[in-house]
Order: structure tokens, then C-alpha cells, then sequence
């Protein structure tokens, strides 16, 4: 019997076997488990629905200069009302002339000693470990929300709250939203007659989420993993076909012509992707015909050289899940992660291509990031991930993202609250 069942990893399990998980899965993790949110975004009136602040001031007026109208942003929230605790949703109010918003800001959480790496029991092969779900936190959490504590960031994290136009800039240190009507983008319209884009889990045409790309300075309709190294290209599934588009030209051409795709990462060698319920994993280079680089393997996604997925299409209830990782240099597959009694989900990746995996105890227990830096080697970065959209890494450490705070992993100290503003991460902090 293959995976069911009610609970958030069961879900994304299920989903992956649909045409276009990389974009469903935002929706479910991020967007489907959470309330209505709003976001500061001027000082009158104090709200922009899509995302949401209790940050400890407003905005200033100054720092809207040079942005455009933010007309475009759209007028309903992209979330379902009601809490994740099934009560109603939260509000947060801040005057039009008060300085500061009535939300406090959180209290700093007392951190562990470091280095409490997850134990790996050398009697058990590299890649399996003996349990999950009492681990502790490799830094534990603390707050620099307001405070003096925490990363010095200097930067702005492009972020999103739904469909076309929610897009903007979570301004630190000032920890402050700029909402960027420039995001409200989506992909060209094929030729009269070709096949149309594949509608994305926001009910747009042509639209499968939001990435800054920061080398041409516009905003993509894609996911991240979607968007090449170089900036210049990104690609989505048509219903037939993979489209591929020029950033500057905004042209688009056709690979892969006649099969149904799900596109898992686009690197400078082309579009790494499988096919519909098939087995296998295939690179279609921007030029040239499309190669099976491996039949074997039901693959999730690509990141760091090498692709994450599993040997069956399906695993029955109970059974805990192996994590395949296949190297797409040497094309050799190798057992990579196994759980005993837990669920496993690729989830996204470090700025060094390390995985991140989503770990869910069979029963009882709370689902954690992993950051897996080799066979028997993890770090537990944070627990209860169900509201989460997926991660971003860059110099500065981890990005996580839920519906009312932003988090930032720093390797070596310490998981930081670094703002109280939610939504969906949309590129790096720069």
C-alpha cells in the first residue's frame, strides 16, 4: 500500500507524483497549513494583505523612494482564514501615526552547548541512523528581534506572499518590507497553436512561484531551483514539453517535445528532470537532444552535484524511507539516508549543496530539518517544520520562512529569529 494518511508528510508524499511538485510543493507546506497574514508596508494604514509583520516599527516613509506603486499587489490573501490550531486567525494591528506596532517582540530562548551533532550508532551502516525525534536542536534557538544579539545583516531577502505581484524585500537591519510591483510577473505566452503552460498552484497561467534574479534584477515566475546559476535563463513544464526563457529577451523555446516533465533543477549543463510517474532521470541541455543520465531511481530533486530520491516509486505504510543519492559526475547511486522509524523528504540545500531533509517520526513525534553533511553525519536545524516553505542558503547561513517569522541558521551559532514578517522566500539575502 502506498504512502496515506493525514499528516504534512504524507501529503507532500502523495504530491510528488503529480505533474509539477516543485511549485505544489510551496503551496502545501508553506501556504495550505497557515492563517491570514498581513504585511507593513506604509505607514498609512499599515497593511498589504499577502504577508505578515508584527515587527517593532513600521515603515518609513523614505523607504518607499524610488519603488514603484504597489497597486499591483493583490487584494486578497492567499491563505485559507483560520489558525494552524484550528482557532481564528491572528491579528496584529499598528497604528497609521504610532511608530512602533503593538505586537512585542519575542523572548531570547537559553542556547545549548553547541555541537550536539545527531549520535550515529557505529554498529549501523554510514547511512542509517537509529531513531529520530529526540534529538536536540544543534544550536537551539534564540532571538535577535530587537535586540543586540544576532548576525549583523546588512542586506535584503527577496520574499513573496502568493501569486503574481505579492513579491518584495525584507529590508534588514531595519527588518522592514518593501513590496516591488515589478514581481507581478509570469511566464510568455507560447506561439498560436503550441501547447499552453501548465497552470501553477496559485491558479495563474504560467506562474509556479517567485524568484528575485539578482543578476538581471527582475523577478522570475519560477522556483529558485528552476532559475539557472547564471541568471540568464529559467524553465517551467508546459503540458507537453519543457519551456525554456531568455530572462533579458523574455523569448522561450521548446525541449523535450511530446512528454510530460517535472522540472527539478536547471544548472549551466541544462534542465535536469523525470517524467511522469516514470523511472529515471534525464538532463535536457539547452541545445542538443535530451539524455537519460540514469533509468533507475524515483528522483525529488538535484542540488550540489548530485540528485536525492528514492529506488521505488512507492514505500508501504510503516516502512522507514531510504534516501538514494545519485552523483551526477560519476553517475554511481549510493545509500545515503535511512531513519529507523521515520519518514524522509528532500527538502532543499546549504549554500554548499549539502541537503537539507525533512524528518517525520512514524506516530508521535516532530518532524526536524536535518542539514545531512555526509554518511552519518547530520545536524538537527530545526523542529516542527509543517509550516515551513522551502529553505534557502547563502553566505550568511540557512533561510527558513513561515507564516509569521523569519529564522536564520547560522552554522557554528545559533538559530536565529531574526524578523517577525512571514511568507515565502525568494532568493538570497544581498
Amino acid at each position: 500500500m502506498g504512502l496515506s494518511g493525514g499528516s504534512p508528510m504524507t501529503r507532500l508524499m502523495r504530491w510528488l507524483r503529480s505533474p509539477w511538485p516543485a511549485a505544489t510543493l510551496l503551496t502545501l507546506v508553506t501556504v495550505g497549513t497557515i492563517g491570514t497574514v498581513v504585511v507593513v508596508a506604509t505607514p498609512v494604514g499599515c497593511r498589504v494583505p499577502g504577508l505578515h509583520v508584527t515587527a517593532s516599527k513600521c515603515q518609513n516613509p523614505s523607504q518607499v523612494a524610488g519603488i514603484p506603486s504597489a497597486s499591483n499587489f493583490p487584494s486578497g490573501s492567499p491563505y485559507p482564514s483560520g489558525s494552524p490550531g484550528g482557532g481564528p486567525p491572528p491579528t496584529y494591528r499598528c497604528s497609521p501615526q504610532a511608530d512602533s506596532c503593538a505586537t512585542p517582540d519575542p523572548t531570547p530562548s537559553p542556547l545549548p552547548s553547541p555541537g550536539s551533532n545527531v549520535p550515529h550508532d557505529p554498529s549501523l551502516p554510514p547511512y542509517e541512523f537509529a531513531g529520530s525525534g529526540s534529538y536536540p536542536l544543534t544550536y537551539g534557538t534564540a532571538s535577535s528581534v530587537g535586540g543586540s544579539g544576532g548576525p549583523a545583516l546588512n542586506c535584503r531577502l527577496p520574499i513573496y506572499a502568493g501569486g503574481p505581484g505579492s513579491g518584495g524585500f525584507l529590508v534588514f537591519p531595519d527588518r522592514t518590507f518593501i513590496a516591488d510591483p515589478r514581481s507581478g510577473v509570469t511566464a510568455p505566452s507560447p506561439a498560436p497553436g503550441a501547447p499552453q503552460p501548465a497552470q501553477g498552484p496559485y491558479g495563474a497561467q504560467g506562474f509556479f512561484g517567485l524568484t528575485y534574479d539578482r543578476a538581471l534584477a527582475r523577478w522570475v515566475p519560477v522556483p529558485r531551483a528552476w532559475v539557472a546559476p547564471d541568471g540568464k535563463r529559467y524553465a517551467y513544464p508546459g503540458v507537453e514539453g519543457i519551456y525554456v526563457v531568455d530572462v533579458a529577451t523574455n523569448t522561450q523555446t521548446e525541449l523535450g517535445a511530446g512528454n510530460r516533465w517535472q522540472v527539478l533543477d536547471v544548472e549551466a549543463e541544462g534542465i535536469y528532470a523525470v517524467q511522469q510517474s516514470a523511472a529515471g532521470l534525464w538532463l535536457l541541455p539547452f541545445s542538443g537532444s535530451a539524455s537519460q543520465v540514469t533509468s533507475a531511481g524515483y528522483w525529488t530533486s538535484v542540488g550540489g552535484g548530485a540528485a536525492y530520491g528514492t529506488e521505488t516509486s512507492s514505500i508501504p505504510n510503516g516502512v522507514p524511507t531510504q534516501i538514494e543519492r545519485f552523483d551526477l559526475k560519476t553517475q554511481t547511486t549510493q545509500h545515503w539516508l535511512k531513519v529507523a522509524n521515520a519518514t524522509i523528504f528532500p527538502f532543499g540545500f546549504d549554500a554548499a549543496g549539502q541537503p537539507i531533509m525533512s524528518v517525520t517520526p512514524m506516530g508521535s513525534g516532530t518532524s526536524q530539518l536535518w542539514l545531512v553533511k555526509g554518511l552519518g553525519t547530520a545536524e538537527i536545524i530545526f523542529n516542527n517544520n509543517n509550516n515551513f516553505g522551502l529553505p534557502v542558503g547563502d553566505s550568511h547561513g540557512i533561510w527558513l520562512m513561515n507564516y509569521q517569522s523569519t529564522y536564520l541558521f547560522v552554522p557554528g551559532q545559533a538559530l536565529n529569529v531574526v524578523a517577525t514578517i512571514g511568507g515565502q522566500l525568494a532568493g538570497g539575502c544581498a
